[in-house]
Order: structure tokens, then C-alpha cells, then sequence
């Protein structure tokens, strides 16, 4: 499958607008557990943020240019009230170790963008 970050990137955003829908079903919330404790628990966890629940999912890909892998993270947060989607994609890196981190920061500096450093 071949996509392109935008492209993860509208995927996430219109899981994160199904979160908050009042008639999302079984599978449905059973994929939103699954991001939620990706972060919490998974390989995902480096993306978390303190006081505020984060919902997404690593991924390292192959290339057709090189031996080398590519890194992912895509998310959204808060997990239970979407206002932010992410997505990270890295040449030459792992998602968990690189593409996660990278989207906790962002995610962070979400926060602190808020004012208070804390999410609403």
C-alpha cells in the first residue's frame, strides 16, 4: 500500500472527527481503544503527554530507494475531544524511536500554545 503523509495525515483527521460522533460503531471504538493505548502502553508511548490523553499509531516502512526503513507516527489528541491531528514521517528512521518522539513534541508544544500548559 503506498500512500502519501497527507494522505495518513486526512485518514487520521476523519478518525478523529468519527471519535466525537454520537453513532460510531463497535469496530469503530474498538480502533480508537487500539490508537489510545498505543500510546499509553504501546509502542507508540514515547507521543504521550502528561495530563492529556493521546490517541495514535507507529509505523516503519520499507523503501524502494535503499535498504533503509522509513518512519511513521500518526495521531490525534486529546483522544476523547480531537482538536489536533499529527502525522510524522521520517526518512531513514523507526517509528517508535524516532517519528513517536517527534510527534510527542509537537503535541507538547500544542499544549503550551494553549497558554496554560495544560489541554482545555
Amino acid at each position: 500500500m503506498k500512500l502519501t503523509p497527507l494522505e495518513m495525515l486526512a485518514a487520521y483527521r476523519n478518525l478523529a472527527l468519527r471519535r466525537t460522533a454520537a453513532d460510531t460503531s463497535e469496530a469503530e471504538r474498538t480502533v480508537f481503544t487500539g490508537l489510545e493505548e498505543s500510546t499509553g502502553y504501546g509502542m507508540a508511548r514515547l507521543a504521550s503527554v502528561a495530563d492529556m490523553k493521546v490517541a495514535g499509531k507507529t509505523g516503519t516502512s520499507r523503501t524502494d530507494q535503499g535498504a533503509w526503513s522509513n518512519a511513521w507516527f500518526s495521531g490525534y489528541a486529546p483522544a476523547d475531544k480531537p482538536q489536533i491531528a499529527v502525522v510524522v514521517f521520517l526518512e531513514k528512521g523507526t517509528g517508535p524511536g524516532d517519528a513517536a518522539l517527534l510527534g510527542g513534541e509537537i503535541f507538547r508544544a500544542w499544549v503550551q500554545s494553549k497558554g496554560q500548559g495544560k489541554p482545555e
